[in-house]
């Protein structure tokens, strides 16, 4: 349900089934028509769907006096109750990747079902409804697995394996060939296999600032992602977006964005994140290849450090970014930045990570420390 003509087009497409007589009546609405069917004369139950409800300008076509169903009496939000009748006989199913758009739409909380991840038995299932050969079990478990059990993953690989009459066994062979190359940075962007064309359709499901918020979290460690630190780069990139209305509403909408399109994972406490490292690894081959890397780690780089420091050395919060920091440590040594301050951060972040009895880690960061210096001295 991308613009109001799809919508309109649902419309045409129900009347014309249930032979309406709308275009013989020129000053009635084909909304108007079903809109009465399901209301009075529908003698059986009815199921309405209307699937990836995205655009509010939809709203703003419910509110036209024009094609209004009922009387309008504001321009006030509408809801569900304004596109279908409220029917003891009628469902209505409604899927969105915005949650508070679904919730005011329903007008009840409740009546919101958030979906999560499929279970490893799902995504099984899901390729063997998708793919047209024989599945063996444990094949299919490895694919699916490799995959973190995204749905969109799962069927754009079936699909490419039907198109190619391939099985899955070779084609694991050939796709854990191309993630190793993927982390060598030989695979170039473009050649044409599913991975990019299932992140290509991820991004092109973001908007602006969901895309600039997955392109930071891209870069963090793989795992444990405060809830805090991506609220940091939001904050971040609202100076460079105006955003309209609360800003923690802003915020949800993002995350829930993308967690529903599987570009990162919540954990069961909801207070931290994870993204699967096929997205990292792919997230950042595509700005290196975009011509945007420098730009995106830069801004990365410039965020750790003032939010590590934001906090005390007992506080637990600079404790849970030690891997993130270590990140910033490494990505400013590759690019060569400041490597002054870059030393002085690897200090302080192997200091807290010895506190944490990771001596291993505490010893690489003194090391890129004093390379830093090092390199410095000689400049």
């Amino acid at each position: 349900m991308s613009s109001p003509e799809h919508f309109e087009q649902g419309l045409i497409s129900i009347a014309t089934a249930l032979n309406l007589p709308y275009k013989e009546h020129s000053k009635v609405s084909v909304r108007q028509f079903v809109y009465d069917w399901l209301q009075y004369s529908a003698k059986d139950g009815w199921m309405i769907t209307l699937d990836d409800f995205e655009d509010t300008n939809i709203l703003d076509y419910m509110t036209d006096a024009q094609s209004s169903p009922r009387e309008i009496v504001s321009k006030a939000t509408p809801t569900i109750r304004d596109l279908f009748p409220q029917h003891p006989k009628g469902s209505i199913l409604l899927t969105s990747r915005r949650k508070n758009l679904a919730m005011e739409l329903t007008e009840n909380y409740k009546s919101v079902i958030e979906v999560g991840a499929m279970s490893a038995e799902e995504g099984v299932q899901l390729l063997r409804e998708n793919y047209s050969d024989i599945c063996n079990d444990d094949d299919s478990a490895r694919l699916t697995s490799f995959f973190g059990y995204l749905p969109l993953a799962i069927v754009a690989a079936a699909r490419y394996l039907n198109q190619r009459h391939q099985n899955i066994g070779m084609y694991l062979i050939k796709i854990e060939q191309e993630m190793s190359e993927l982390h060598s940075e030989i695979l170039i962007l473009g050649r044409q296999n599913p991975l990019d064309k299932m992140y290509g359709q991820i991004l092109g499901n973001l908007k602006s600032r969901s895309r600039g918020l997955f392109f930071l979290v891209s870069l963090c460690s793989c795992e444990a992602i405060p809830e805090y630190l991506l609220r940091a780069f939001f904050t971040h990139l609202q100076l460079d977006s105006a955003v309209s209305g609360d800003p923690n509403v802003a915020f949800e909408e993002d995350i829930t964005s993308l967690t529903s399109n599987y570009c990162i994972q919540i954990s069961d406490s909801r207070d931290f994140f994870s993204i699967h490292r096929m997205t990292q690894a792919w997230v950042r081959r595509y700005l290196d290849s975009d011509g945007s890397l420098d730009r995106w780690v830069r801004v990365y780089s410039e965020i750790l450090p003032s939010l590590f420091r934001k906090f005390d050395p007992r506080d637990e919060r600079r404790s849970q970014l030690v891997p993130h920091a270590a990140a910033a440590v490494d990505y400013s040594l590759e690019f060569g930045w400041d490597l002054r301050q870059i030393s002085i951060l690897a200090i302080e972040v192997a200091d807290c990570a010895e506190a944490q009895k990771n001596d291993r880690l505490a010893q690489e960061l003194r090391l890129k420390a004093e390379k830093s210096k090092s390199e410095t001295f000689h400049l």
